[in-house]
C-alpha cells in the first residue's frame, strides 16, 4: 500500500488544482428566500457552474480530513508559522457570525448563485492546512504542475471555442449530458468559471505559474516541456482578452510589475525573449479586439465618472404615517386618507407637483385587493398604499412585492458610482455598513440580506431596479460584511505577513522545479488579492488560490528558517 501514498495523497489536491474548475454541470436548488421582497419569488433556482464544483471541494476536504488524521498531522504542529494563527482567528469569527445570522441556515449552506456559507469557508481552510502539510512531505510536485498543466489546457480550448462562437458546453452530446445549456453567442469567454471576471481572476493566479515553467524548462533544457508551457501562456492570455476582464487584465499586469521588479535579473537575461512575447501578446490583444468589432478598446472607454447621481429626484421615504420625496432639494410630501375604495389623497405643499401625475389604483396583496395611489414620475411608476392592515406606507416593487422605501446612507460621491462597471455604487453604499459589523459580521454569504436595496430611487437613477446585489463585488468588503471588520483585519494581516515572508524566502538562484512554481505562487497569490478588490469569493476559483496559498506556504518554509530571524 505505502507504494501508493504518493497518489492517495496527491489526489485531492489534483482534485481541488485541476478537475474541481472543470466541474459543471445543471441542478436545481431550493432558494429559501422566495419572500424576501429584494429578491423575485423563485422558489427553486437552476445552477450551472456552483454545485458540481462544491460536490467536489466537500468531497476532497472529506479526503484531505482523513488523511490528515492518517499522517497524524499532529506531529507536525510545531512546523505551523504562528501567523497562521490569524486564519483559525477568521475561521472562529465566521463560525460565531454564522451562528447569530438572521438567516443561519442559509449563512452555513450559502445563498444560491453564491454559495459562500460556512461549510464552503471552513472548506477553504481545510485545503490550505492539507496543502501546506502535503508540499512539506512530499516531492511529487512535478506530478502535480503537469496534472495543472492538462487542466489549463482543456480549459484553454473550451475558451477558444467560445470566442469563435461554437461553445463547447452547449453543443452534442455535452449539451444533454450537463442538462441543455444554452449557448452564449456574444464571444465572451467565461470557461467553466461562472462569469468573465472570474475568468480573469483565474488567468491572474495561474499566468505565474506558466511563466516560471517556461524559465525552469528553459534551463533545464528540455524544449519539449518548454514549448508545451508556452503554449498554455498563450491559451490563458488569450482566454484574457477573450473574457475582455479588467479586473483580471490589471490583476495580471500588477503581479507581472512587481514581479518583474523583484526578479529584474532574470528580467534583463531574458529581455529579447520578453520583448517577443510582449509584441505577440499585443497582437493578440489587437486580433481579439478586431474579431469582436472593438469591444475590448471599447470597454475601457467605458471607464468614467457619473453625472446620474445629480438627478432632481433624490429620494423616497415611506414613513409610518407619510410618503416623502425630495426633489429639486425641496421636500414634498403625501398621504393617503380612508379606506378602501374611498381613498383620497393629500398633497403638501399644495402646488408645485407638475412632475408628478396621481392615480388611484387597486393593487393584489397576497389573496387580497388593496387601495392605493400610483405616482409617475417621468417614465417611471412608483406604487404605494397604506392599506395593508397596520397602517404603514409601502412601495410595490419591481418584483411585485410590497417594501419600505429608504434613503441609504453613502460614503463616496454620486460622481463615483458608476466607477468599475457601477462597483462604486455597491461600494458607496456598502462601506457605511461597516461600522454595525466590527467584532462579528451579518454571517457568511449574508451580504444581500443587509444591503440596502430598498434605496429604490437611487436604483432607479442607475437602471437597478431588477437588479440585486447578493455580494459587493470586492473580496475585502465581503469578509467586513459578513465575518466582521475584525476577521478582515486578520486576514490582511495573514496575507501581508505571506508576502512578506514569502519575498524574503525568493533570494538567489532558483535550482529545483519546486522552487520555481513556490516563486510564481507569490506572484499568483498577489494578483488574486488585487483582482480581490472588484471580484467576491466564490467557489469557481477560491479553492485554486486556497490550494496555492497552502502550497506555497508550506514550500517556502525552509527557506523562511534560514533568512528571516
Amino acid at each position: 500500500m505505502k507504494k501508493w501514498d504518493k497518489w492517495i495523497t496527491l489526489a485531492p489536491i489534483a482534485l481541488v488544482l485541476a478537475f474541481l474548475p472543470l466541474v459543471v454541470g445543471r441542478i436545481n436548488s431550493k432558494t429559501y428566500t422566495e419572500n424576501e421582497p429584494w429578491l423575485p419569488a423563485n422558489a427553486v433556482e437552476s445552477d450551472f457552474f456552483l454545485y458540481g464544483k462544491l460536490f467536489v471541494l466537500f468531497f476532497c476536504c472529506l479526503f484531505m480530513i482523513v488523511l490528515l488524521v492518517r499522517m497524524r498531522f499532529w506531529r507536525q504542529i510545531h512546523e505551523i508559522p504562528k501567523y497562521f494563527l490569524f486564519l483559525l482567528g477568521y475561521g472562529f469569527l465566521a463560525i460565531v457570525s454564522s451562528l447569530r445570522a438572521e438567516h443561519p441556515f442559509l449563512s452555513i449552506r450559502g445563498m444560491t448563485g453564491n454559495m459562500q456559507g460556512l461549510f464552503v469557508i471552513l472548506s477553504y481552510l481545510v485545503v490550505f492546512f492539507y496543502s501546506f502539510f502535503w508540499v512539506k512531505k512530499t516531492g511529487n510536485i512535478s506530478i502535480l504542475i503537469k496534472i495543472l498543466g492538462a487542466s489549463i489546457g482543456i480549459l484553454g480550448v473550451i475558451g477558444i471555442s467560445q470566442f469563435f462562437g461554437f461553445d463547447l458546453l452547449s453543443m452534442g452530446f455535452v449539451k444533454e449530458f450537463l442538462g441543455g445549456r444554452k449557448a452564449r453567442v456574444s464571444h465572451f469567454i467565461y470557461l467553466t468559471l461562472y462569469h468573465w471576471n472570474y475568468v480573469g481572476s483565474y488567468v491572474a493566479l495561474l499566468l505565474p505559474v506558466t511563466v516560471a515553467m517556461i524559465v525552469y524548462f528553459h534551463e533545464a533544457g528540455k524544449k519539449r516541456e518548454r514549448t508545451f508551457w508556452f503554449v498554455l501562456f498563450y491559451l490563458l492570455i488569450f482566454c484574457l482578452f477573450g473574457s475582455q476582464s479588467r479586473t483580471g487584465t490589471l490583476a495580471v499586469l500588477v503581479s507581472f510589475c512587481v514581479g518583474g521588479v523583484k526578479y529584474r535579473n532574470k528580467v534583463c537575461q531574458y529581455k529579447r525573449t520578453i520583448l517577443c512575447v510582449l509584441v505577440s501578446v499585443l497582437a493578440i490583444l489587437s486580433f481579439c479586439n478586431w474579431y469582436i468589432t472593438g469591444d475590448i478598446f471599447g470597454k475601457w472607454q467605458q471607464v468614467r465618472f457619473s453625472t446620474k447621481g445629480s438627478k432632481k429626484l433624490s429620494y423616497i421615504e415611506t414613513k409610518d404615517n407619510h410618503v416623502k420625496i425630495r426633489y429639486k432639494k425641496k421636500n414634498y410630501s403625501f398621504v393617503i386618507e380612508g379606506s378602501g375604495e374611498n381613498i383620497t389623497l393629500k398633497k403638501t405643499p399644495d402646488r408645485k407637483w407638475k412632475a408628478f401625475s396621481f392615480e388611484k389604483k387597486a393593487f393584489v396583496d397576497g389573496e387580497k385587493t388593496v387601495y392605493g395611489y400610483e405616482m409617475k414620475y417621468k417614465k417611471s411608476v412608483w406604487r404605494f398604499t397604506n392599506q395593508r392592515g397596520d397602517g404603514k406606507y409601502y412601495y410595490l416593487n419591481a418584483n411585485g412585492k410590497w417594501d419600505l422605501c429608504i434613503h441609504a446612507e453613502t460614503a463616496l460621491p454620486s460622481w463615483m458610482n458608476e466607477v468599475a462597471s457601477l462597483r462604486g455604487f455597491v461600494w458607496s453604499r456598502t462601506i457605511p455598513l461597516l461600522k454595525d459589523y466590527v467584532l462579528l459580521g451579518a454571517g457568511p454569504d449574508q451580504f444581500g440580506f443587509v444591503f440596502p436595496h430598498n434605496d429604490y430611487v437611487a436604483r432607479y437613477q442607475y437602471d437597478l431596479l431588477t437588479t440585486y446585489y447578493k455580494k459587493p463585488h470586492n473580496y475585502y468588503l465581503q469578509m467586513g460584511i459578513e465575518t466582521g471588520c475584525l476577521s478582515l483585519v486578520l486576514m490582511l494581516a495573514f496575507f501581508v505577513i505571506f508576502l512578506k515572508r514569502g519575498f524574503a524566502a525568493a533570494k538567489g538562484k532558483c535550482h529545483t522545479q519546486k522552487e520555481y512554481f513556490i516563486r510564481a505562487i507569490l506572484i499568483s497569490v498577489l494578483g488574486y488579492l488585487f483582482a480581490g478588490m472588484f471580484n467576491d469569493s466564490m467557489v469557481v476559483t477560491a479553492p485554486v488560490f486556497w490550494c496555492l496559498l497552502g502550497l506555497g506556504a508550506g514550500g517556502m518554509g525552509d527557506r523562511v528558517r534560514n533568512t528571516i530571524s
